[in-house]
């Protein structure tokens, strides 16, 4: 496959009407393949998470969801986040809860460019609620990806890296 046009993709809300065109998504994993094709429209309605798949010419490349979270600041972790300004007990924050790509369309600038999505509503939402971070809990073999927007660890499982944003690094 060639090298697609990131300008001609265009992202949209998931919906009714769009929900057939996830059926051969495909980005490799069970769970975020699942996610897309039999719960994020409940969730949607839930009012719990929202989902926007990206097409590139009526071809879903890929998809994220978003929702509201916290950064909650306690024990040991209060001295170290103290140290770089953070002294409040709770921070609001946006959570990426899903970002996939589908494995026809890796390497191919997709995921930088939900990412940065992202970002930017963030940044322009911001101005109107409050929300000072974005939050992942990242996969540990994409924790690199989000390393490389600014993301910073805030700690790590086995299979979970909890990472963090500061969108004033962006202002």
């Amino acid at each position: 496959m060639s090298k697609i046009d990131l300008t001609k993709l265009h992202i949209e809300k998931l919906s009714d009407d769009n929900l057939s065109l996830t059926e051969d998504f495909d980005c490799r994993d069970l769970d975020l393949n699942e996610f897309l094709k039999e719960d994020a429209l409940d969730h949607q309605k839930e009012h719990i998470a929202v989902t926007y798949l990206c097409f590139y010419e009526e071809n879903l490349v890929g998809y994220f969801t978003w929702l509201t979270d916290a950064i909650e600041i306690r024990g040991r972790d209060k001295r170290v986040f103290r140290k770089i300004g953070m002294t409040y007990r709770t921070y609001p924050a946006i959570k990426i809860g899903r970002l996939a790509i589908d494995k026809r369309y890796r390497k191919q600038g997709i995921g930088s460019y939900l990412l940065k999505t992202v970002i930017s509503n963030v940044l322009k939402y911001s101005e109107d609620i409050g929300c000072r971070y974005i939050t992942v809990d990242a996969y540990p073999m994409v924790k690199d990806f989000y390393g490389r927007m600014n993301f910073k660890i805030y700690s790590q499982r086995k299979n979970v890296v909890f990472m963090y944003l500061d969108i004033e690094e962006y202002l």
